[in-house]
């Protein structure tokens, strides 16, 4: 590792996570890496919460606090975050994940060897049931730009470290599911990227999360995302790589989201809300399209 250590920021959005916050938080204080600032926004939950934030705070000296007056929402919690953030590397772990210890480490050795602008690792998917969890591999065998962006969880701010100034001119959505979407496929399709495969990121798959919870409407937000995404990189983007995202993002929803839906009235109501969408966004999906052929590789 490089002698000299950057400081590097975690923001920690928390918002009633109570049995959850203490392993994501300790999992940060046993890094290998030492010169961290651990930054929870405490988003006024309504559980205890705020007393576990309280608690590391006054424990721990590079643990540091802000406490929202609103729930914002998760978008509006990571820009806190980044306002709040002084050094020039940023990550973000979301409060009911983890990480190994050597994870910064990893991270921050990858970036700076590949003077890169982004670094990204692979995903161990965790479940309540251990004999479940699988490592998911953060490329489709070629970790270049086609190959990072080509999978299907490419677009999570999670296993990713940043230069902070990536964030200067490009924020999180508020208000909105799949508000990475806009920022990290962005920052993938316009930056340098390093990959490295010495360590993981463990993404919890836990009922009631965002990922996991009820299927509604909002799961449509996609379109949104995917449209702010086209202005934050000036609508320039290969066609390969941007059918790719389609394919990847919005097709995903109508494949594997939809059908989860509860009953079948439920479910016929968002396949016509969802073409309405591809209509008002002007996203054709047809198996003709080459991200198609991409997709079911």
């Amino acid at each position: 590792m490089s002698q000299i250590q950057e400081k590097i920021t975690i923001v920690v959005p928390c918002y009633n996570v109570e049995n959850y916050l203490a392993k994501c938080l300790d999992s940060l204080r046993n890094q290998t890496y030492e010169n961290l600032e651990v930054l929870m926004v405490e988003d006024c939950s309504t559980d205890s919460t705020k007393s576990i934030v309280q608690k590391y705070e006054k424990k721990y000296k590079n643990f540091r606090a802000i406490y929202n007056k609103v729930n914002g929402g998760l978008g509006n919690a990571r820009n806190v975050g980044i306002e709040a953030t002084k050094t020039k590397y940023i990550a973000f772990l979301d409060s009911d994940d983890w990480l190994p210890e050597n994870y910064i480490s990893e991270m921050y050795e990858t970036l700076v060897k590949n003077k890169a602008d982004v670094s990204i690792c692979d995903v161990y998917l965790r479940y309540d049931d251990p004999s479940k969890d699988q490592r998911i591999v953060s490329h489709d065998g070629n970790a270049d730009r086609f190959g990072l962006i080509n999978n299907g969880l490419a677009a999570t701010s999670s296993a990713k470290l940043f230069k902070t100034e990536l964030f200067e001119n490009i924020k999180y959505p508020i208000g909105i599911v799949n508000e990475d979407i806009p920022v990290t496929l962005a920052f993938l399709l316009t930056k340098k990227i390093a990959y490295t495969d010495k360590t993981h990121f463990s993404y919890y798959q836990r009922t009631g999360s965002i990922q996991n919870s009820k299927i509604t409407v909002k799961r449509l937000d996609i379109f949104k995302a995917v449209s702010l995404l086209r202005q934050n990189v000036g609508g320039k983007v290969e066609p390969r790589l941007w059918n790719i995202i389609i394919w990847q993002q919005i097709f995903a929803v109508f494949l594997y989201v939809i059908p989860r839906a509860s009953g079948v009235f439920e479910r016929w109501k968002l396949i016509e809300q969802f073409y309405d969408a591809t209509k008002e966004h002007k996203i054709t999906l047809s198996p003709s399209n080459p991200g198609f052929q991409y997709f079911i590789k």
